[in-house]
C-alpha cells in the first residue's frame, strides 16, 4: 500500500477499523459512531481555495443526477507525525431539495453519494486485513489476519440550507462557526455496514481477500464500483477488485442498512 493511502487510514479511518475489527458482525455495530478526531490534530493550512467541480448523487427514488460542487485543499497533521497531508474538502447541495453535503474527502475511489428521505450521507467502501477481528470461522483467518468489507455512512457537516439556494449558502454556513482544522478533520459517521462474508460459505457471499487493494508495478488499485443501482428500496453496488478477476454485486436495504444478498462471480 503507497505511504500516502496509509497516513491517510492513520490520520481518518484508524480508530473506526480498529474498533470494527474487534467485533462480530451485530447489529450494534449499526449506531452513529464518534471519530472525535480533531483534537488530535495541530492546526490546518489552506492550500488551495474554492474551485469548481462536479459530482454524481444517487437518489433512493432511483434517480442520478450530476450537480456543481466545490473542493478546497487543506494541509493538515496529527500529532506526533512529522508529514502533513493534503486533504479535499467537498460541498455540494441539491437545490430541489435544499439537501446538502460538504465534509472531508480522503481520495479514495469507492466513494458516493446517496440522497435519502432524512438528507444526503456519503459512502465509503473500505476492504482491508486485521489482527484482532472476531470471526465465528477459522478458515478466513489467514496468516493470523482477517479480511474485512465495510461501508462508512457519514452525514455532512452542513445537512440543509433553504431550497433554491445555491452552493455559495453552504459554504458560507460552514464557515460561520467552523474553523478550518474541524472542516478538515471532523467526520459526521452515521453507521457502518459489513459486506464482507465467511470465507466458509463464499458460495452465497463476497470474499474479501479478493477485493483488498493491492500494488501493480508502482501503482496502487482499490477495489472499484463499476455502477450503482437503487430500486424496491434497495441498493445495489457492482464492484471490481483491483485485479479485474473477480467481480461482485452487492445489495443493502436502505432502511436497515444491512446487506441482504451478494453475488459473487455469478454465484449467488
Amino acid at each position: 500500500m503507497n505511504s500516502k493511502l496509509l497516513l491517510c487510514l492513520a490520520l481518518v479511518l484508524s480508530d473506526c477499523l480498529c474498533g470494527c475489527s474487534n467485533v462480530a458482525r451485530a447489529d450494534e455495530t449499526n449506531v452513529p459512531v464518534s471519530t472525535n478526531a480533531v483534537q488530535s490534530f495541530v492546526p490546518a493550512t489552506l492550500k488551495t481555495n474554492w474551485t469548481d467541480t462536479k459530482i454524481t448523487l444517487c437518489r433512493t427514488t432511483g434517480e442520478t443526477i450530476q450537480l456543481d460542487a466545490k473542493c478546497e485543499v487543506v494541509a493538515v497533521r496529527k500529532r506526533g507525525m512529522p508529514t502533513p497531508i493534503d486533504v479535499n474538502v467537498v460541498a455540494f447541495v441539491d437545490p430541489d431539495t435544499g439537501n446538502a453535503w460538504v465534509g472531508s474527502s480522503f481520495g479514495f475511489a469507492a466513494v458516493f453519494y446517496l440522497e435519502t428521505e432524512s438528507g444526503i450521507v456519503r459512502g465509503t467502501m473500505l476492504f482491508g486485513s486485521g489482527i484482532r477481528a472476531v470471526r465465528p470461522d477459522e478458515h478466513d483467518v489467514i496468516n493470523g489476519l482477517v479480511a474485512f468489507g465495510h461501508i462508512y455512512w457519514d452525514g455532512s457537516l452542513v445537512p440543509n440550507v433553504q431550497r433554491g439556494k445555491n452552493l455559495d449558502a453552504v459554504i458560507e454556513q460552514l464557515n460561520k462557526t467552523n474553523d478550518l482544522k474541524w472542516v478538515a478533520t471532523e467526520t459526521h459517521r452515521e453507521r457502518i455496514t459489513f459486506i464482507e462474508d465467511s470465507l466458509y460459505n463464499v458460495e452465497t457471499g463476497l470474499n474479501p481477500w479478493f477485493f483488498i487493494g493491492e500494488r501493480h508495478g508502482k501503482q496502487f488499485k482499490d477495489t472499484t464500483i463499476e455502477a450503482i443501482n437503487v430500486s424496491d428500496g434497495k441498493l445495489q453496488l457492482d464492484l471490481k477488485n483491483p485485479a479485474g478477476s473477480h467481480k461482485a454485486s452487492v445489495w443493502i436495504d436502505l432502511k436497515t442498512w444491512k446487506v441482504v444478498k451478494v453475488v459473487q462471480d455469478r454465484k449467488p
